[in-house]
């Protein structure tokens, strides 16, 4: 930290770079080294240290991992990791008090875990936890419709302490009391679209998309929720009213940036190098579904399977506005003939077109063409 060497004399006249670097312990003649470490890229809040102590190999210290890092205290002695905390009921009415449990373990046994809540804006109040094995619960009382609960978890083992979320108390977990979250997932998504899906709106465009599946019996307004590929900003973009999605059906946004095509069309648009995409209530504080994704192919969907409950997986064989499960239409060996027409030529166009579902059959095949400025 060459920036701060004149405060103290703990600061020294160099910094390591996060590229890959090596330092040393040299000897007061100058030249015999006493100790070195040669280290590769670093990933953030990732800390080495020699476990154990003093004579160990060095290894990765993870923030939020069963060994974070320690500065300044032995690498053997670490804080009790939460590796879980979960609320029931997921979605609580006024009349539900909400039941937090976390999993809590340590090398050298948890001393105390406390859960701190608070009702919108007011002070955190601190629950003491009861312990049943590795799992500490403690309740919030009911609370009024529409209140925001949010909450946080500590625990201690008499030499140092953890939180979850990491970020406590600015970060917290929450829920709002009477809300309840609509039969509707993110079922689909595509980055990349190159010759999927041609937008209905626009002229020759091929835009990303994001498919929404009601999995319910019932029909679902989308009226006061959003959609966004920034947890920062879950308010994005307000879906339209007026807009639902009948019982068992989808409904396809396109991640354009162009709402002024349409009410289906989105103010953001979605990265082929990996985004995250969201869908909220709540004016934004309840995250319905969400989905994090990295680099996408040209042409690749992410789909839940099994449809509408299952992790998403990659494919190359996208069903937008369709049960994931009937694997869709494939296209390919797309050609034209002749390959350079002249004035006059018709031109015959020619696909391989099959039903990627066991034994289906394709009812119809339409191909769309502009010429000039012209329309479809």
């Amino acid at each position: 930290d060459p920036e701060q060497n004149s405060d103290t004399e703990i600061h020294t006249n160099f910094g390591l770079g996060a590229g890959g670097d090596a330092f040393y312990i040299i000897d007061t003649n100058g030249s015999t080294v006493i100790d070195s470490y040669e280290f590769g890229p670093q990933s953030e809040n990732v800390s080495e240290g020699r476990l154990p102590d003093g004579t160990g190999s060095f290894q990765p210290f993870a923030l939020g991992g069963p060994t974070p890092p320690s500065p300044g205290r032995s690498n053997a002695i670490q804080p009790p990791f939460i590796s879980s905390v979960t609320q029931d009921p997921l979605y609580p009415t006024s009349s539900d008090s909400v039941q937090v449990t976390a999993v809590i373990t340590d090398d050298g046994g948890v001393q105390t875990a406390t859960l701190h809540y608070k009702v919108n804006n007011g002070a955190f109040t601190p629950v003491n936890m009861s312990a049943a094995g590795d799992n500490y619960t403690a309740v919030i009382p009911a609370q009024n419709t529409d209140d925001v609960v949010r909450y946080y978890v500590t625990a201690e083992d008499g030499i140092a302490s953890s939180t979850s979320p990491l970020g406590a108390p600015s970060e917290t977990y929450l829920y709002v009391v009477g809300f309840e979250a609509p039969t509707v997932v993110i079922n689909e998504i595509m980055a990349d679209n190159v010759v999927t899906l041609l937008d209905p709106d626009g002229v020759s465009e091929y835009d990303d998309w994001i498919e929404l599946h009601n999995y319910g019996a019932s029909p679902v307004s989308l009226d006061n929720l959003y959609l966004s590929d920034n947890t920062i900003t879950p308010t994005m973009f307000a879906i339209p009213n007026g807009l639902s999605i009948p019982a068992g059906g989808y409904l396809l946004f396109y991640a354009d940036n162009t709402i002024a095509q349409g009410d289906q069309h989105t103010n953001f648009a979605l990265s082929a190098n990996g985004d995250e995409i969201g869908l909220y209530g709540a004016n934004g504080l309840v995250a319905i579904d969400f989905y994090d994704f990295g680099n996408s192919d040209p042409d690749e969907s992410r789909s839940r399977l099994p449809n509408a409950t299952g992790d998403f997986s990659k494919t190359d064989n996208a069903t937008p506005g369709f049960n994931n499960d009937d694997l869709g239409i494939v296209i390919s060996n797309v050609s034209h003939d002749p390959v350079q027409p002249n004035a006059g030529n018709s031109v015959v166009i020619s696909a391989t077109i099959t039903s990627g579902a066991p034994g289906g059959t394709v009812d119809s095949a339409t191909v769309t063409y502009v010429i000039n400025n012209g329309v479809e």
